[in-house]
Formats: C-alpha cells, sequence, structure tokens
C-alpha cells in the first residue's frame, strides 16, 4: 500500500489518475489484479473510469515475454471532480478493507502513477 497528498487541485475542476499495475511473480497471468485506489477530498465520475487488462506490445519482447509468450498488465483510469485543493490517493493490493480480493503472497507492481487536468470531451 502506498498513499500520497495530492496539492494544488483547483476546486471543481476535473482531473485524471492512471496507472500501472502487474502482478510481479506471474506477468503471464491474464487478469485483473486485486487492487484498491482510494481517493479522498474529491468526486469520482464513474462513467469516466475503469480498469483495462493488456498485454505487452508484440514489438516488445522482455525475457521470457513475446508475441506468443505474452506479458499481462493493468491499465486503471480514474477522472474525478477536485472538491477543494488537497486531496489523498491511497493504493492498496486489497481489493477493500476486509477483503483481499486476490491471492494471498501475490505481489503487485505499480508503475506510471500519474494524475493531470481532465478536458472532458
Amino acid at each position: 500500500m502506498f498513499s500520497q497528498e495530492i496539492n494544488n487541485l483547483k476546486a471543481g475542476q476535473l482531473y485524471s489518475l492512471r496507472l500501472y499495475s502487474a502482478d510481479f511473480k506471474d506477468l503471464s497471468a491474464e487478469q485483473e489484479n486485486a487492487l484498491s485506489i482510494q481517493l479522498e477530498g474529491v468526486t469520482l465520475v464513474p462513467a469516466n473510469c475503469f480498469t483495462h487488462v493488456f498485454a505487452n506490445c508484440y514489438s516488445h519482447h522482455f525475457g521470457p515475454y513475446t508475441q506468443e509468450h505474452k506479458g499481462w498488465m493493468n491499465y486503471h483510469w480514474r477522472v474525478f471532480r477536485a472538491n477543494g485543493t488537497t486531496a489523498k490517493l491511497t493504493v492498496s493490493d486489497w481489493k477493500s478493507a476486509a477483503e483481499p480480493g486476490g491471492p494471498i503472497g501475490q505481489e503487485l507492481m505499480y508503475n506510471f502513477v500519474q494524475m493531470q487536468p481532465y478536458e472532458a470531451p
């Protein structure tokens, strides 16, 4: 689990949060990771929030992961409206506070955590 305060928000402004996650021990498992993304001090826009399971690009090979033996990752996207000038992001490898959601001992890794203003289409 990790958390961080988000500063310099503009109340009422839309923002997007995105990050990648993967199963550190088994990238070959095509699965949605048991992951909880909590944002306090904001209002989520559920219609614009999703998680997408995807494989490595056919042209990028690393270790045992190739076009034939894919490595799988999750792309997490959340859109929210800031309620004030600060918020708090918490990411946990449990689906909820009471339910792990994934196998005990699974090690998730996270990368490319990015937040930026969002312009609605």
